[in-house]
Protein backbone atom coordinates (compact mmCIF):
# COMPACT_ATOMS: atom_id res chain seq x y z
CA UNK A 1 0.00 0.00 0.00
CA UNK A 2 3.19 2.32 -0.50
CA UNK A 3 4.69 1.84 2.90
CA UNK A 4 7.93 -0.09 2.98
CA UNK A 5 7.08 -0.79 6.97
CA UNK A 6 4.14 -0.28 8.92
CA UNK A 7 3.77 2.73 11.09
CA UNK A 8 3.67 1.98 14.72
CA UNK A 9 0.61 3.48 15.70
CA UNK A 10 -2.71 1.70 14.70
CA UNK A 11 -4.39 4.93 15.07
CA UNK A 12 -3.42 5.53 11.58
CA UNK A 13 -4.64 2.68 9.63
CA UNK A 14 -6.21 -1.20 10.24
CA UNK A 15 -4.33 -4.43 9.81
CA UNK A 16 -7.48 -7.34 8.25
CA UNK A 17 -6.25 -10.46 9.14
CA UNK A 18 -8.73 -12.57 6.26
CA UNK A 19 -10.53 -11.10 3.45
CA UNK A 20 -13.61 -12.08 4.88
CA UNK A 21 -15.92 -9.44 6.22
CA UNK A 22 -17.36 -10.99 9.57
CA UNK A 23 -13.93 -12.41 10.46
CA UNK A 24 -11.22 -9.74 9.09
CA UNK A 25 -10.04 -7.84 12.32
CA UNK A 26 -8.17 -10.65 14.09
CA UNK A 27 -10.74 -13.22 13.77
CA UNK A 28 -13.61 -11.26 14.92
CA UNK A 29 -16.02 -9.27 13.39
CA UNK A 30 -14.81 -5.17 12.45
CA UNK A 31 -17.38 -3.52 14.34
CA UNK A 32 -17.47 0.25 14.06
CA UNK A 33 -15.71 0.26 10.41
CA UNK A 34 -18.96 -0.43 8.89
CA UNK A 35 -17.48 -3.84 7.24
CA UNK A 36 -19.33 -6.34 9.78
CA UNK A 37 -22.09 -4.89 10.64
CA UNK A 38 -23.25 -3.98 7.14
CA UNK A 39 -21.60 -6.57 4.96
CA UNK A 40 -24.72 -7.30 2.68
CA UNK A 41 -27.42 -5.38 3.83
CA UNK A 42 -29.95 -5.09 1.36
CA UNK A 43 -27.97 -7.23 -1.04
CA UNK A 44 -25.17 -4.48 -1.63
CA UNK A 45 -21.94 -5.74 -2.53
CA UNK A 46 -19.60 -6.77 -0.20
CA UNK A 47 -15.51 -7.70 -0.92
CA UNK A 48 -12.68 -7.05 1.42
CA UNK A 49 -9.68 -5.28 1.37
CA UNK A 50 -6.72 -7.66 0.16
CA UNK A 51 -2.89 -7.69 -0.48
CA UNK A 52 -3.24 -6.47 -3.98
CA UNK A 53 -5.75 -4.14 -3.19
CA UNK A 54 -5.81 -2.58 -0.30
CA UNK A 55 -7.87 0.30 -0.82
CA UNK A 56 -12.00 0.43 -0.16
CA UNK A 57 -14.52 1.80 -2.37
CA UNK A 58 -17.37 2.59 -0.54
CA UNK A 59 -21.06 2.91 -1.68
CA UNK A 60 -22.99 3.69 -4.47
CA UNK A 61 -22.18 1.76 -7.78
CA UNK A 62 -19.20 0.25 -5.45
CA UNK A 63 -18.85 -3.27 -7.81
CA UNK A 64 -18.50 -1.40 -11.05
CA UNK A 65 -19.55 -4.57 -13.18
CA UNK A 66 -22.71 -5.11 -11.19
CA UNK A 67 -25.35 -2.18 -10.57
CA UNK A 68 -27.47 -4.29 -9.07
CA UNK A 69 -25.54 -5.00 -6.40
CA UNK A 70 -24.47 -1.28 -5.81
CA UNK A 71 -25.72 1.13 -2.61
CA UNK A 72 -24.68 3.03 -0.33
CA UNK A 73 -23.91 0.08 2.15
CA UNK A 74 -21.41 -1.47 -0.49
CA UNK A 75 -17.60 -1.85 -0.11
CA UNK A 76 -15.47 -3.00 -2.60
CA UNK A 77 -11.46 -3.53 -2.81
CA UNK A 78 -9.42 -1.17 -5.14
CA UNK A 79 -5.63 -1.38 -5.99
CA UNK A 80 -5.68 2.51 -5.29
CA UNK A 81 -6.75 4.06 -8.86
CA UNK A 82 -9.29 6.00 -9.38
CA UNK A 83 -13.01 5.50 -10.31
CA UNK A 84 -16.23 7.12 -11.77
CA UNK A 85 -18.66 4.24 -10.77
CA UNK A 86 -18.60 4.67 -6.58
CA UNK A 87 -20.14 6.90 -4.72
CA UNK A 88 -19.56 8.97 -1.97
CA UNK A 89 -20.70 9.34 1.79
CA UNK A 90 -19.79 11.16 4.66
CA UNK A 91 -19.11 9.56 7.65
CA UNK A 92 -19.26 11.71 11.63
CA UNK A 93 -16.86 10.59 13.98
Amino acid sequence: AGFSSAPSNHRYYEEYTTTAATTACGGIACYGQALSETAGWYGDYQNMVSTTSPWFLRGANANYSDSLNGGIFGFYSNGGSTSSTSGVRAVLV
